[in-house]
């Protein structure tokens, strides 16, 4: 891959001292429309929806960590190469030095790329993430055996024409049957723009803070 700048969003929510939680929101659309300033909205609806009050902000003190895939690039696993995972989890490595980060409760999510993201890096680094939120995307089944200690609720449109469901619902059934107890919500009738039913879900932030490396989940 030829060098190029790269834009990530790190955002401290409701931090007094260096230490807290890690969410990361990964989303391929975003990636590919960040190209001024004015964009910047985007990374501040995510920010609105995961600590949107200072009650939210004051409860989960959270470092949240926004990488944007570049035009034509993806985060692994999906169907955008090259992939930039590794800058990724180079980026989280370097926070990770810098500021006293939880690392039992690390946290992903992430949309559409960002679903197929999501699957890929708790496949590959099952052991970094206590949970993760993939929403309309897709992952390898034969990675079922190694995400049965990794908290998932995933979410899915039943109508997507643009991520097939199958990918979501071969995912969770993988997992299970390999001992996992994954989540997973599917919007009846509901096709590839479901981020407004997943932010409305009740209990899921709640349900996300509450994972750790280190419970049984």
């Amino acid at each position: 891959m030829n060098k190029k700048s790269y834009l990530f969003g790190i955002y401290f929510l409701g931090l007094t001292v260096a230490s807290g939680l890690f969410s990361s929101f990964i989303h391929f659309q975003l990636g590919s429309q960040m190209r001024t300033l004015e964009s910047l909205k985007d990374w501040l609806l995510v920010i609105n929806v995961i600590s949107p009050t200072d009650y939210n902000r004051r409860k989960y003190p959270t470092f949240l960590f926004v990488p944007q895939s570049p035009k034509d690039s993806g985060f692994g696993r999906g169907p955008y190469s090259p992939s930039i995972d590794s800058l990724v989890f180079e980026a989280i490595n370097e926070l990770e030095k810098e500021f006293s980060i939880d690392k039992n409760r690390r946290y992903v999510m992430g949309k559409s790329g960002g679903g197929y993201g999501t699957w890929n890096f708790i496949s590959t680094h099952p052991e970094m993430f206590a949970a993760a939120i993939p929403i309309c995307g897709g992952g390898d089944p034969k990675y079922a055996p190694y995400l049965t200690d990794v908290a998932i609720w995933a979410f899915h449109g039943e109508k997507d024409k643009l991520v097939p469901v199958k990918l979501s619902r071969d995912m969770i059934e993988a997992i299970k049957k390999a001992g996992g107890n994954p989540r997973y919500t599917e919007f009846s009738g509901k096709g590839h723009s479901i981020w407004g039913e997943v932010k409305a879900t009740p209990g899921l932030f709640k349900w996300l803070f509450e994972q750790k490396r280190d419970k049984q989940k």
